[in-house]
């Protein structure tokens, strides 16, 4: 886990400048919306915090507000394709129902056998409710937010095999694996060991 503890805040800092370069891209040169909702600008910020912050009392705060943002867009999510956000079309929900997810699914993962679409809309469910819960709940912080790392870096590159680059800037996918990774590296509080 030694590299873990010396990648994660310098992958950090890169996924900042590249989202940031990406919102200023869209802002003012192409001159459309970035996509980031509330929830992704409350990302970047606490991200940002995360990649500031270096030791004391405030690293609990930064990664608390981390951990809750992530665990945010994760439970979200799910709500989101069991309906709870609204039916398909409803302004603000992605999918509106599981079937709509499996499709997303599907659309996400072209590369693999189309029978895999159901198995990874499950084992997706899971793994972000299961997640998302943990790190709320700050149970086992480390693995969980290495666990939510892998997950959204999962996510990222399947979205960027399958979709055009916005689908994953405008959920900031890669910034919030960078920052879980932050939090899983223990580097911010000192720790000798990162996953102990």
């Amino acid at each position: 886990m030694d590299i873990l503890r010396r990648c994660a805040v310098p992958v950090l800092w890169l996924a900042l400048v590249v989202q940031v370069g990406w919102v200023l891209l869209n802002e003012f040169v192409l001159g459309r919306s970035p996509g980031l909702g509330w929830l992704g600008v409350v990302a970047l910020v606490s991200m940002g915090a995360l990649g500031v912050v270096r030791r004391g009392a405030a690293v609990e705060w930064v990664e608390l507000v981390a951990r809750i943002v992530v665990a945010a867009q994760f439970l979200n999510a799910v709500a989101d394709r069991f309906g709870v956000w609204g039916p398909p079309g409803t302004g603000g929900v992605a999918w509106g129902n599981y079937d709509s997810f499996v499709g997303f699914t599907r659309q996400i993962s072209l590369f693999l056998p189309e029978w895999t679409a159901p198995v990874l809309a499950h084992a997706a469910t899971v793994g972000e409710l299961v997640l998302g819960v943990g790190l709320l709940v700050g149970v086992w912080v480390r693995w969980v937010a290495l666990g939510a790392g892998v997950l959204l870096v999962s996510f990222g590159v399947s979205m960027s095999i399958s979709l055009p680059p916005e689908q994953q800037f405008s959920y900031s996918v890669f910034l919030l694996a960078s920052g879980m990774f932050v939090v899983a590296s223990g580097v911010r509080r000192g720790s000798r060991s990162g996953l102990g």
